[in-house]
């Protein structure tokens, strides 16, 4: 059966790697995908809208990690 909706913290952000503890701060602050009906019961997620996520959060850190770099070697010179 394929899954159509994940449901809850717990199973969203295991599949993110994230801690279901942190739901909140992913949802508010880094545009995680998620929701809940009418505002509210349990977290609501489409599988590919969190890989789509997932992507432009490692698209978003390389970029940062390598700007970082080229600064320090910048600095080195």
């Amino acid at each position: 059966m394929t899954i159509i909706c994940l449901k809850g913290a717990k199973q969203i952000c295991e599949a993110i790697g994230e801690s279901h503890k942190e739901i909140m701060h992913l949802v508010v602050e880094e545009g995680l995908p998620a929701w809940k009906r009418r505002g509210r019961g349990g977290w609501r997620a489409l599988p590919d809208d969190l890989r789509d996520w997932v992507r432009k959060q490692r698209d978003r850190n390389i970029a940062e990690m390598f700007e970082r770099e080229a600064e320090l070697a910048r600095r080195k010179r």
